[in-house]
């Protein structure tokens, strides 16, 4: 939904390094490589500690690097199809994408992200301030995650549940499974993108960190007639979602994740934010800055007052919606700022 901030990233990207065991991962690779020889180009890249530990800390340009370095290595991990067509299992074809998905397995298996690479992350993704889906960015990216642990006072097991962030792989793991445990390619996601997204690509290049790439690609505005509707007769305002990428044999961000849906189900959101502009007078914000100097001094009274989420400058990923709300806050603005010059004329 919008630019991620990789410098923060590169703030823990040692710490997270340290968290692998990197010479026992290395050994485990070159056994698979000696008992896999057909895999040998793709091994080549991570069969050393120096290797792996610059995959590990790749950054998003880095990484960008891995990527074509992977899809040039001549392994690929896309299927073929069957001879028969029906997934038969015994034609050249199934026999080589079972074989693929075994030594993918088994790299997976390696890297250890299900165990190791998540608990790694954990430790060190609260320091990153990165809290939203990055997809959606319409909720936090939480997940139930079942624990067994032993009842109080006995012996026996009692299943719980505690709220974890959830993280996606930018470059999915079932194509790139060397870059599963990549620092940069790990991004938090709700639960219902993570469901839509599955192992498939996005089309958007969400580790470009270039304004120029991001300015104006996704915007939410009201849709103009309802708002000036809402505002003489308070009906119900409409929201669009305007998605400027260019995707090719897929279908766009907004159909494959309801964005529309979503947000027209947050109208009261809008509703409170057009409350807040008309009745916060600059006048009045000013009153209350002098009143309390102490408590507005680190951030502005526009931020916590009029938007209720953070500043543009701090980003969208700390606070569920706020790429919403910034770009409604910026609609209302200038709509109210016509309005008043036709009053002065």
């Amino acid at each position: 939904m919008g630019p991620l901030d990789f410098s923060k990233f590169k703030t823990v990207k040692y710490k997270y390094i340290s968290f692998f065991k990197i010479q026992k991962i290395v050994k485990k690779i070159q056994a698979l490589e000696k008992l896999n020889p057909k895999f040998q180009n793709f091994t080549d890249l991570i069969n050393t500690e120096k290797k792996l530990k610059k995959i590990i800390g790749a950054d998003n340009v880095k990484l960008k690097e891995f990527k074509q370095k992977f899809d040039s290595c001549g392994i690929s991990f896309d299927f073929e199809d069957c001879t028969a067509g029906n997934g038969c299992g015994n034609c050249i074809p199934c026999r080589n994408n079972a074989e693929k998905i075994s030594f993918r397995e088994k790299i997976l298996k390696a890297l250890d992200y299900e165990n190791n690479g998540k608990a790694s992350l954990r430790k060190v993704y609260s320091r990153l301030g990165l809290k939203t889906c990055y997809v959606c960015n319409a909720q936090y990216a939480l997940n139930a995650v079942p624990e067994n642990r032993p009842a109080k006072g006995t012996v026996a097991v009692q299943d719980r549940y505690k709220a974890k962030f959830q993280f996606d792989h930018y470059l999915p793991k079932a194509k790139y499974p060397a870059l599963s445990i990549s620092l940069f390619n790990l991004f938090p996601i709700c639960s219902p993108c993570n469901s839509i997204k599955g192992e498939r690509d996005l089309g958007i290049d969400f580790l470009s960190s270039d304004p120029n790439d991001w300015d104006d690609k996704f915007t939410f505005k009201i849709l103009e007639k309802s708002l000036t509707a809402f505002l003489l007769n308070q009906k119900a305002m409409k929201i669009d979602f305007i998605d400027k990428t260019t995707y090719i044999g897929m279908e766009s961000l907004a159909k494959r994740f309801d964005i529309k849906g979503i947000y027209n189900n947050q109208i009261d959101l809008i509703e409170e934010l057009i409350i807040r502009k008309l009745k916060y007078s600059d006048t009045y914000k000013g009153k209350l800055t002098q009143s309390f100097p102490n408590l507005f001094h680190k951030t502005s009274i526009d931020e916590r007052i009029e938007l209720g989420t953070y500043s543009q400058n701090e980003g969208i990923h700390k606070r569920p919606m706020s790429k919403f709300i910034h770009d409604i806050d910026q609609q209302l603005t200038d709509h109210f700022q016509k309005e008043l010059l036709k009053i002065g004329n």
